[in-house]
């Protein structure tokens, strides 16, 4: 049989898409892969495969396999790397259905958003090539048949695999022909048996001995009854040419005689005459039978062979051993030999030469680990930032208590004292007053820009979804997309976490302007001139003016350095968890290229407290002597307050002191909160600027499955769309907006 006579199986007819564009603007969204022009090389490189990949589906030969292989290398590295997905980065492929020609229910056509889709379709295109170019090899040679054996049992091995993976790729909607599981199924078994009818021309070739012709035969009579079975059951009958499930049937018979005809010579061989021309007179017969079901038989030479030995046996017979030929059927079954078998695709390159034109980015799972440990790392700095925080303002309550350090400072109450003139300085540098009131009377109208920009987003997507609700119950299956609700679940959890950090924002917003309204007139006087303050002062309590050379004064007065020192310290501490970073892509990438894995939980555990370990136990080291310090100097105070009395100045000192700490505490709320607020709105316009792209596209899809729909429907209106923000832009603002957290607590 010559290569000509081999089935070779379609390929699928895809359409042009714009690679760059949605990868270059992931890239430059994630920020985690540097900048997008640094792959643009790289990006174009890769469409001009695609396309030629595309193109070159009618050239088939050993040239465009390669080209073909060059681009399934890169898809395959792609896929997991990027989010190419429906709610990521969306680039619709569409393929057609490799057997379109034939009446079928299921489209002809389809188009996913989805990275897992094009892979699947471009590794069926690869084996389908590779078929082709098995049916050209010369079988008279050596290497003819050692390539065509090859090239069948890569098909094989790449049907097989898409078994594996196209349930994953069609969940919310109906695959084409040619991508069921069946289909691939009865493919991968008829390029199987194809390489295993390979393997029988080439041991013929090569004289093997009649008892392995035999073997090998059977097996591949089983490989093409399977096939054959497959190809005629009730649900792919309609897809394949009839042809296949016919030739793959006669093809059958035709390989059950060769192991009849072939172990009935090893009979021969073993001096068995009877048993052996028992499995002749098999193999004639099954090879009439076949010669009658296809027409022209391209195994004649075979079966004139065949007809020629059955008839010496028959004659050596009746003139030499006289023997009983037994019933053939009743001899042992012909054992099998297995040569042929799938070769394993996944986690192998197709071509030597392929290089990953986009290696520096990082695989999908490193990328999401990364996220992870990242998430982690904001946790811990809150965390850690928020016991600092709360440590100070509970020394600062202490303090302002105890009037303290103002009530040491000056004890004759000649002048104000040194602490609160240094305060009142730090305010007006500031910006006083006038600056604070200007911040905090901006947070409400940011805030509701937000909130407006928010409100448009799900407005888009409730609008969409629902014209695709009513042409869905229109059309029912004819309406094959996925639907919209399955497409924009991630879109509107993006928008559930926006609008949570909305409502932390709102709050945090109300508890700035109730604090600032309550010490609204202590700030005023601090933003005044140390004349004024003086000037608004009580006079003080004569009774302080003998405490100045006491003991304890002094020890308070030495208490205070040290708040001071700690509170800089403290400062220091602070500074740095908001400066340290951790380089987890490159540990994690150390261990996938080792083991294949991130191991994401062990590697951000051990890091974390490796580079934050040292910060945390010197925190809490701080925060320690921070509450010796507060008995220190209650006590001190103690004997104090025992040796005078309080006075109207006192009181008023205290008031300052707290009105001091509220508008530094107020001025770094609402500072990080304005830019909280101008990141939160950059957020979410690029997040409405995505869902209008994304009801854009689907308006495009939309329009272009109307017009094969039998009847338009009226009055459907145009609707837009969205390519899908990154997860990580939520994380991107929560560290900012943990200020507004650690606040309202």
């Amino acid at each position: 049989m010559s290569s000509s006579e081999y089935f070779t199986i379609p390929l699928k007819k895809g359409t042009y898409v714009d690679l760059t564009r949605p990868i270059t603007k992931y890239i430059d969204d994630v920020k985690v892969y540097g900048n997008s022009s640094d792959y643009q090389q790289a990006l174009n490189e890769l469409q001009r495969l695609r396309q030629e990949f595309i193109d070159r589906i009618n050239e088939k030969n050993e040239k465009t396999l390669k080209s073909f292989y060059k681009y399934a290398d890169q898809i395959v590295s792609l896929e997991l790397k990027l989010p190419l997905a429906e709610n990521q980065i969306r680039i619709k492929f569409k393929w057609q259905d490799a057997f379109p020609y034939l009446k079928s229910k299921t489209a002809t056509a389809l188009m996913l958003a989805s990275g897992t889709y094009e892979k699947v379709c471009v590794l069926f295109n690869v084996a389908s090539m590779a078929t082709c170019v098995a049916c050209q090899q010369k079988l008279d040679t050596d290497e003819g048949l050692k390539t065509a054996a090859k090239l069948y049992q890569q098909a094989s091995g790449i049907f097989t695999y898409l078994q594996t993976i196209v349930p994953s790729v069609f969940t919310t909607t109906e695959s084409t022909n040619d991508l069921q599981l069946e289909t691939l199924s009865a493919l991968a078994s008829l390029t199987l048996a194809q390489a295993q009818d390979i393997f029988i021309k080439k041991a013929i070739q090569d004289s093997m001995k009649a008892s392995l012709l035999s073997k090998l035969s059977q097996q591949c009579s089983l490989l093409y009854e399977e096939t054959s079975k497959q190809m005629q059951s009730e649900s792919l009958k309609s897809i394949f040419p009839k042809d296949f499930a016919g030739v793959s049937s006669v093809k059958q018979i035709v390989f059950q005689a060769l192991a009849f005809y072939y172990d009935g010579l090893a009979y021969h061989e073993k001096k068995s005459f009877p048993e052996g021309l028992a499995r002749l007179r098999q193999a004639r017969d099954l090879m009439n039978k076949a010669s009658v079901l296809l027409k022209p038989f391209p195994y004649a030479a075979l079966q004139k062979l065949i007809e020629n030995d059955v008839a010496k046996g028959e004659k050596d017979n009746s003139f030499i051993f006289h023997a009983i030929i037994p019933d053939g059927t009743k001899l042992p079954d012909v054992e099998k030999a297995v040569l042929a078998k799938p070769t394993p695709v996944e986690n192998v390159k197709f071509s030597s030469d392929s290089v990953d034109l986009l290696e520096r980015l990082l695989p999908l799972s490193v990328h999401q680990a990364v996220q992870k440990c990242e998430e982690r790392r904001m946790s811990l700095v809150q965390t850690e930032i928020m016991k600092q925080r709360e440590a100070s303002n509970k020394l600062n309550n202490v303090l302002v208590t105890l009037n303290l350090p103002a009530s040491i400072e000056d004890l004759s109450g000649a002048k104000l004292p040194k602490s609160l003139a240094e305060k009142s300085s730090k305010v007006r540098a500031m910006g006083g007053y006038q600056h604070l009131e200007r911040i905090v009377n901006d947070l409400p109208t940011m805030l509701q820009k937000c909130k407006l920009i928010l409100d448009e987003s799900e407005k888009l997507l409730n609008e969409e979804e629902s014209i695709d609700r009513q042409l869905r119950a229109r059309y029912r299956h004819s309406w094959a997309r996925s639907s919209s609700d399955a497409l924009n679940r991630p879109m509107r959890d993006e928008i559930r976490k926006y609008r949570t950090a909305y409502n932390e924002a709102l709050q945090a917003d109300s508890v700035v302007r109730k604090r600032f309204a309550t010490y609204r007139s202590a700030i005023l006087l601090l933003s005044e001139s140390d004349s004024d303050m003086e000037r608004s002062l009580p006079p003080p309590n004569p009774a302080f003016a003998n405490l100045a050379n006491k003991k304890f004064v002094q020890d308070l007065q030495q208490l205070m350095v040290q708040v001071n020192q700690l509170k800089d310290e403290r400062s220091k501490i602070e500074d740095k968890f908001k400066s340290t970073n951790i380089d987890f892509a490159n540990k994690f990438m150390l261990a996938y290229k080792r083991d294949g894995a991130v191991y994401e939980e062990s590697v951000s555990k051990s890091e974390l407290d490796r580079v934050y370990g040292p910060l945390r136990e010197l925190s809490a080291k701080n925060i320690a002597t921070q509450d010796k310090l507060i008995k220190q100097i209650q006590l001190e105070e103690f004997k104090k307050q025992t040796s005078s009395t309080s006075s109207q100045r006192d009181a008023k000192l205290k008031e300052l002191a707290s009105a001091y700490d509220i508008f530094i505490e107020l001025s770094a709320t609402s500072d990080e909160g304005n830019k909280f607020y101008g990141d939160f709105t950059l957020l979410l316009e690029k997040f409405l600027t995505s869902i209008r792209e994304f009801c854009a596209e689907r308006n495009k899809e939309k329009d272009e499955l109307m017009r094969e729909m039998p009847e338009v429907p009226s009055q459907v209106p145009a609707v837009m769309a969205f390519h899908h923000a990154p997860p990580q832009t939520v994380c991107q603002c929560s560290f900012l907006f943990s200020f507004f957290r650690i606040f309202v607590q």
